[in-house]
Order: structure tokens, then sequence, then C-alpha cells
């Protein structure tokens, strides 16, 4: 039973990491074919690279890497260390292969163009990787820093500002403001490419835990994915012995990042996903 559960966490592990790779090299592609090219900055860290690139030449992967570098400099100590090392991998893939693509011709120089298949590819493969429970770091892990300061700002509120404020960036070094707004719609696509992938057609998931490791799962969820969790009573009929079943409300983006942590702390975990239509409460609709 031990080797059959090793067999199948290494088997989730790989798949985890395969997916991780697909999404950062298919962001890459975005990136490096048609938004660098046309000096279009959608937001994150590869926005603030093509920023750099197209008014310094600094290269867009040296920006990637320097970029996520500091950010885990500062949170190495607040996030948990499996998605610190899942978020590391992925950012290192992403810039490699930004660089990789770069030493090829872009595919258009219509900046239309670039700015809705850029912007889609970028926010296919972002939401690949954050849905194998990773991040490509960028605006996605600077959110989360800020948050565990200013805890009554929502997350997706914080990306936003900071992905826009990239986008502002751009005014700086072009004096062409339609740019700036195609910059803007790329940003657009990429934010509703990544819901597509990671969240389908629905916002939330209701989760429900059932595993001997609890404590550890409820300071998780508590700690890092700044959720409410209630510990339900029950009672397994088959093994007739009393549990504590976990309910907690989480967004799709969440939702991987928690099973992939459950799973690590307890193989043995039972965790049952519904949708919730809507969720009215802090952290989800207040009206």
């Amino acid at each position: 039973m031990d080797k059959d559960n090793f067999r199948g966490g290494f088997v989730t592990l790989l798949k985890s990491y395969f997916k991780s790779v697909t999404g950062a090299v298919t962001a890459a592609a975005g990136v490096a074919f048609f938004l660098a090219p046309n000096s279009i900055a959608s937001g994150g860290a590869s926005g603030l690279g093509i920023v750099l690139y197209s008014g310094f030449s600094v290269p867009v992967s040296f920006t990637v890497i320097a970029v996520n570098f500091l950010l885990f400099l500062i949170g190495y100590k607040l996030l948990e260390r499996n998605t610190m090392i899942k978020t590391a991998f992925s950012t290192i893939v992403l810039a490699v292969f930004i660089e990789i693509f770069s030493h090829f011709p872009a595919v258009t120089d219509d900046v239309f163009l670039s700015s809705v298949f850029g912007g889609l590819l970028l926010g296919l493969g972002t939401g690949f990787v954050i849905s194998s429970g990773s991040s490509t770091g960028g605006s996605d892990f600077a959110a989360v820093l800020i948050r565990k300061k200013f805890h009554h700002i929502p997350i997706s509120v914080l990306i936003l500002i900071i992905d826009f404020s990239v986008v502002l960036l751009s005014v700086f070094y072009s004096k062409d403001y339609t740019l700036v707004l195609y910059s803007v719609l790329g940003l657009f696509i990429t934010s509703k490419a990544v819901d597509f992938v990671v969240e389908g057609l629905n916002f939330s998931k209701l989760v429900y835990i059932i595993s001997d490791e609890n404590k550890m799962i409820s300071e998780f969820i508590i700690s890092n994915l700044n959720r409410g969790v209630t510990s339900l009573y029950a009672n397994g009929v088959y093994s007739d012995s009393d549990k504590s079943v976990l309910m907690c409300a989480v967004s799709s983006r969440q939702f991987p990042q928690l099973k992939n942590y459950v799973l690590t702390k307890d193989k043995n975990a039972f965790i049952i996903l519904s949708e919730a239509r809507s969720v009215y409460g802090k952290g989800f609709k207040m009206e």
C-alpha cells in the first residue's frame, strides 16, 4: 500500500510539473513571438521586462528572473515551501524559453493581432501553470506578499493595480498612447484567458476535506489562502468512528494549491469538490 501511495504521488507530481512546463512554454511563446517584439507590456514581470527591453534593450528573460528573485528574497519566510519551489521552477522555465524564442523572428508586426494572440497565449499558459498548483511569479506573487501586510485588500485588486502600473510605465518610453491602449487590451485578454483555464465558467469552489491532518490543513487555509474554514462533526458509518470534516470556500485559482497541499500532507485524504454558484462574505461578494 505504501509503495502504491508513493507511486501514485510520484505520478501526480510528474503530471503537475509537466502541466507547469507546458504552461510556462506557452506563456513564453506569447511574450517572445507577439508581445515583446511589438512593445506591448501586458503586466507582470514579463510586462516590466518588455518595458525595459523596449526602452533600454534589457533582455526580458533577465528582468523576469531578477524581479522574481527579489520577490523570493522578500517572501521565502512568508509562503509555503512547496509553493516556493514550484514557482521558482516555473519562473526559470518561463525565462529560459523567452530567451530561446527571442532568437526567432516575430510572428507578426501587426500590433492588434499581437495584443490579441500574445495576450491569449500568455493567459492560457499562465492558467495552466496556476492550475498545476504553481505560479509564474510576477504580479500574482507580489500581490500575495503585499496582502500579508494589507489584509483588507483583495488579491484580485492588488494584481490589477500592479499590472496596470506596469502598463502605465510604458508611457515613459513611448508617447504612442495607442500602444498603451493595445497593452491594456492584451492585459484584458490575458486575464480572461487565465480565468477560462483555471475557473471555467465558475468563480468559487466549495471544498470538503476529510483528513488526519486537519490542524495543519486549517492553518494553511487561513494563513496562506486567507480563507475561513469550518470544522464539521461527522461519523463514519462503515468504520463507526467520529471525524471532523473541514469545509471552506475558495476561488478556483486557489483550489489546485489547496489540493496539492492536502495530498502532500496526507495522501489518504478525501477531498470533495462542488461548484458554488455564488459566495457572499469576506473575500467574495459583499452584496
